[in-house]
């Protein structure tokens, strides 16, 4: 049964969710709900954590072209979200490029 009061955000870095969704994490934050933010590590990661995410890192390969890579990174978002089993996974979709 999902945590109704667990709510995951992710995107390839830590860097853009603090730089593009921090009002939104800082209102969720405020609005008591508890954060996962799911990204790459890198210098934004604590800043994410200042804000009151828990962080969790995982290593996305944002250019990658390797289907192996990316079944990896499927099963471990598949892991965790049945580990933590969120009411919500918000994730951008202007990451998502259209193949040619």
């Amino acid at each position: 049964m999902p945590n109704k009061n667990l709510i995951v955000i992710a995107a390839n870095t830590s860097w853009g969710l603090h730089n593009f969704r921090r009002n939104l994490i800082l209102s969720l934050v405020e609005e008591g709900y508890d954060l996962v933010a799911i990204s790459m590590r890198d210098d934004y990661s604590e800043k994410l954590k200042a804000l009151g995410c828990q962080c969790v890192n995982i290593d996305i390969d944002s250019g990658g072209k390797n289907p192996f890579k990316d079944l990896k990174i499927i099963i471990q978002l598949f892991r965790l979200f049945r580990e933590i089993s969120p009411f919500v996974v918000l994730y951008p979709l202007s990451y998502i490029k259209e193949l040619d």
